[in-house]
């Protein structure tokens, strides 16, 4: 369910059902627990109602120490922008809040912007992302932009322009040489 599955297949002769307690793209959530290590964070998911209190890992709490989440019916988290390396949420509440994303947690490459500027994120749940968002209307964005791409693109860029210099270089030269025996 926080992974968002949205349908079941048991038989692929059959139709697939439809699962009713997906949690969405993101959710939020009113307390979370702290957990000593990856093991134990496992063994609590068993055990939580995942759709309101997040397992985060110890190594994580520096996001969490003194932070609190007061409940807020009107607050609500929306996603109006999907690419696989680009995901956009609308966000509102009238208080801070701990949001769940239904995407894996990995830090190689993905950073989140809270209007435009880049904030801090975490795993919570074992493998998903999460972060705290503060009270408001807010634009969140998670961008997939690792440092060899970032390297490698303005390169690849400059690299392609000076082919294209050359293969027209090329073809016009042909082209006066051609003209030259020919004509």
């Amino acid at each position: 369910n926080m992974l968002n599955t949205k349908y079941l297949i048991y038989n692929p002769n059959a139709e697939p059902i439809l699962n009713m307690y997906a949690f969405g793209n993101a959710w939020i959530v009113n307390d979370y627990k702290l957990e000593k290590d990856a093991d134990s964070t496992i063994a609590a998911l068993a055990n939580t109602d995942l759709h309101s209190v997040a397992v985060v890992d110890r190594k994580f709490s520096k996001q969490l120490v003194g932070k609190k989440f007061p409940v807020d019916a009107s607050a609500g988290i929306k996603l109006v922008s999907y690419a696989p390396n680009d995901l956009k949420y609308d966000f509102h509440s009238k208080a801070q809040q701990f949001v769940v994303f239904s995407e894996i947690y990995y830090p190689k490459g993905w950073d989140v912007y809270l209007d435009g500027k880049q904030v801090p994120y975490f795993r919570a749940d074992y493998v998903l992302r999460a972060m705290v968002v503060p009270a408001g209307i807010h634009k969140i964005e998670f961008k997939f932009q690792p440092k060899a791409w970032r390297i490698g693109e303005p390169i690849s860029f400059v690299f392609s322009v000076l082919l294209l210099f050359m293969l027209a270089y090329v073809i016009v030269k042909e082209v006066m040489n051609f003209r030259k025996n020919n004509g």
